[in-house]
């Protein structure tokens, strides 16, 4: 007999419906049973007796204690929300209690312990390990149409730094936000339902709901960056007996929202979106090798190898530029690969503000430094040789940069500030109008195409070749 929040909240219902051992509700057609019954209606048959406020199944409310208000999703039922849940099994009305986390406190420590998916039992400060699955916290939503959307996030952002005591209440517990909330986040303008679910989450409620669950695709769809990138990946997919199907050109950031969204399966990043790519849950398969010198690793799959196909980073001037050196930098002119490059702009520039202890660079980015809240699936997988940026880094010699200094970057990159420490550059990706554009032109052969600084080959001096050039 189990307790719950309530019926349809997902610690109750959907979270342990969709980790069941015995299914894989994304991806399980033998699970599409909620064609014709709701998870709540499944659940009656489940548990002999429960507690499941706001169900309407006879035997869900059998265990709920309320009086008129008994079985709903409120005050007026005992059982109803996390201590509900607690009081219930506490009060030997249910044998488990379905809830967050977050109610779990040492106060229950020597009395109660965790079931875990495997079937076995653990204390409750090891939730972490012994869970039926993450879901995101409660998010405010507003609609996508009048453009409120920003109007509102700023009035929350503003409102949670005054005496508005938008956590706590003397009127009740959990009102209009959790008191468990430390702070409101704004979230990125490329969130969306799906994003902000993640896949698992939300392709497995779609299935529960009666939606059939997405295909396999035994294709693997590439995404290529770039109008030639997908002239190359047309070549490759004509001589892969069909393996391979190439989608439209698309950034790096979009390709991640493809693979994530399943409209696509592999793409080849660098560094900087590999590191988004990760936070987003993504796992790195390959990687280019390039030690021409040893080939082994090639031929012997498993063989051992110590150069990983690591970039080193330099700084290029002209020979006749005799007096230039590192410390005598600022006032020059500067080319740049793109902003957000790891290598052409978020390393050297954070170089730059470490030793000049100043973040003002001549930041007028246009770059979306797009950030997901969802964490990696998959935490505990270590750094290997093939995986540089998820783990340690003991084996790259030099590191490119400590992993703890990445969220450094990351908020460095993401400033909208007009500086003066380069009189003036090329960053294709920044405000069209800032010192960092002033040496960009932009397609010679097509000038009236307006492509000056973009973040595109239609700008000249794009990429490691156009910094070059």
């Amino acid at each position: 007999m189990p307790c719950g929040m309530g019926a349809e909240k997902d610690a109750l219902c959907e979270g342990p419906a969709m980790t069941s051992p015995s299914c894989d509700w994304s991806r399980d057609r033998s699970c599409d049973r909620s064609r014709d019954r709701n998870v709540v209606e499944v659940a009656s048959e489940i548990f002999s007796a429960s507690c499941a406020p706001g169900a309407q199944e006879e035997n869900l409310c059998e265990q709920c204690a309320g009086q008129e208000d008994k079985c709903t999703r409120g005050p007026g039922e005992p059982y109803y929300g996390d201590e509900g849940a607690f009081r219930c099994l506490r009060e030997d009305k249910g044998d488990v209690a379905f809830v967050e986390d977050t109610a779990l406190t040492g106060q229950y420590s020597d009395n109660f312990e965790l079931l875990c998916p495997d079937n076995t039992r653990r204390p409750l400060s090891q939730y972490k390990i012994c869970n039926f699955g993450r879901i995101p916290r409660h998010a405010v939503v507003t609609r996508s149409s009048g453009n409120k959307m920003k109007d509102i996030t700023e009035y929350l952002l503003q409102a949670q730094k005054k005496e508005c005591k938008l956590f706590s209440s003397t009127h009740g517990k959990d009102l209009l936000f959790e008191d468990t909330t430390s702070a409101l986040i704004a979230l990125p303008s490329a969130m969306d339902t799906f994003l902000f679910l993640g896949p698992d989450l939300f392709n497995g409620m779609k299935t529960l709901n009666g939606a059939h669950p997405p295909r396999v695709n035994q294709q693997i769809r590439w995404c290529p960056q770039s109008k030639n990138e997908k002239k190359k990946c047309d070549d490759w997919s004509s001589v892969s007996g069909g393996a391979i199907k190439c989608t439209e050109p698309s950034s790096g950031l979009e390709c991640i929202e493809m693979i994530l969204k399943g409209e696509a399966e592999a793409v080849n990043l660098d560094v900087e979106h590999a590191y988004t790519a990760l936070k987003c849950g993504l796992l790195p398969s390959v990687e280019e090798y390039r030690n021409k010198d040893d080939l082994i690793p090639c031929q012997i799959p498993g063989s051992e190898y110590s150069e990983f196909g690591s970039y080193r980073i330099v700084a290029l001037v002209k020979k006749t530029d005799k007096d230039l050196t590192w410390n005598n930098l600022q006032g020059k002119k500067s080319c740049h690969t793109r902003v957000g490059d790891m290598i052409g702009w978020n390393i050297p520039v954070y170089l730059i503000s470490k030793k000049t202890k100043n973040c003002d660079l001549g930041y007028s980015v246009l770059y979306p430094a797009w950030k997901t809240a969802a964490e990696p699936q998959r935490q505990n997988r270590r750094g290997s040789a093939g995986n540089p940026y998820n783990g340690s880094t003991d084996g790259l010699k030099p590191p490119l940069i400590k992993t703890s200094e990445m969220s450094m970057i990351n908020d460095i990159i993401r400033y909208r500030k007009t500086g003066s420490y380069f009189s003036q550059s090329c960053a294709p990706g920044s405000a069209i109008d800032s010192n960092l554009c002033k040496l960009c032109i932009g397609d010679p052969q097509n000038p009236e195409a307006n492509t000056k600084c973009s973040l595109s080959d239609k700008e000249a001096y794009y990429g490691h070749e156009g910094a070059v050039r």
